[in-house]
Parts: structure tokens; C-alpha cells; sequence
């Protein structure tokens, strides 16, 4: 997977939410920034963030760091609109 890319990895259509997997890079709107800080669309969480092959509890004090992934729950709208607050 190139390092920039966002993907929906689940949808739980029953649910009506998407798991979505966005890499961080040194390019990525959310390097260098608290979780916290970073505003999602509406109906988003952060699920985990995964550094090294282990995934974090992401509260609003962690950092994504360029090299880890970023994985999202939310309610069904288009992943594009993930690209302009992350990536």
C-alpha cells in the first residue's frame, strides 16, 4: 500500500459505520499534531493509532507520526472527505 493512501477496510452495513485505514507521512496534515487537534468529519472517531506494528489507545495527547497508520470509525460518507483533513 503506498504511503498516502486512505482505504475503507470494513463496512458494517448493518451498523451503518466503516473502518477506514489512512496512512501518516511526513507530507500529512495530521504529522505534527495532537489528535486532539486534528478536526474529523462529523461522525468520526480514531479507533487506534498503529506505531511500529502496535496499535495505541488514541486519546487527544498522542501524535501520528509519519511511518504509522491511522484507523478511523465512522458513520457512512464518502472516504474522500478524509483526505483533506489528514492526508
Amino acid at each position: 500500500m503506498p504511503r498516502t493512501d486512505t482505504v475503507a477496510l470494513l463496512r458494517l452495513n448493518e451498523a451503518g459505520v466503516e473502518v477506514i485505514e489512512t496512512a501518516i507521512t511526513e507530507e500529512s496534515r495530521a504529522t505534527g499534531h495532537k489528535l486532539g487537534e486534528i478536526e474529523l468529519p462529523a461522525g468520526t472517531v480514531a479507533a487506534t493509532v498503529v506505531r511500529e506494528g502496535r496499535p495505541t489507545v488514541p486519546g487527544p495527547e498522542v501524535h501520528p507520526l509519519p511511518g504509522g497508520e491511522l484507523l478511523l470509525v465512522h458513520t457512512r460518507q464518502p472516504s474522500t472527505r478524509f483526505t483533506r483533513h489528514l492526508q
